[in-house]
């Protein structure tokens, strides 16, 4: 979902320019390949690849020193939107542990770092259907828990989509292709 909304944003003449935030560098020279279906001229112009430590960010944000994280990243001044496509699966994350810290902690502390930007005026993520902090499900839990704390930060507009299953290509798993 996320290389897709990069490739809308730089496609949109009312888009100045886009930072994606990633795991891992990923040099110019690997755009093809990272963003498949972004016109690498208009990349050229417009895109910003920038590596961010999400445990760190996660762990800063948890304590109570600090500024929460935001040296980890870069400044969100002068960005008016910021959307959020961050997600795993718990087989992805090796553990129900690990994939709330992704789905839930690392989300919660970007959009925290988004918070404290007085330029971000709309807030975006992706979400699940039936995402639910109530649910006995821990996906469906975590997604509406990260929801919901996206929601109490009081960003002047926020987005919450919650698309059905996702196509993911390769890895899409059995009961994914069944649906």
């Amino acid at each position: 979902v996320g290389r897709e909304v990069v490739a809308e944003l730089l496609r949109s003449p009312h888009c100045g320019g886009v930072t994606a935030l990633s795991r891992r560098e990923i040099p110019q020279e690997q755009w093809a390949t990272a963003f498949p279906s972004v016109d690498l001229r208009q990349a050229a112009a417009k895109l910003r690849v920038q590596a961010v430590d999400w445990e760190a960010l996660a762990t800063s944000q948890d304590s109570t020193k600090g500024d929460g994280g935001v040296e980890n990243i870069a400044s969100f001044e002068g960005y008016e939107f910021a959307v959020n496509c961050m997600g795993t699966t718990r087989h992805d994350a090796g553990s129900a542990e690990q994939f709330t810290r992704c789905d839930f902690d690392y989300v919660r502390a970007f959009a925290s770092a988004c918070r404290r930007s007085p330029t971000v005026q709309h807030y975006s993520q992706i979400s699940s259907q039936g995402a639910d902090s109530k649910s006995y499900l821990l996906y469906l839990k975590t997604k509406g828990r990260a929801d919901e704390a996206a929601v109490a930060l009081g960003f002047p507009r926020t987005s919450i989509f919650r698309p059905g299953l996702l196509g993911r290509n390769t890895r899409t798993r059995l009961v994914e292709r069944l649906a």
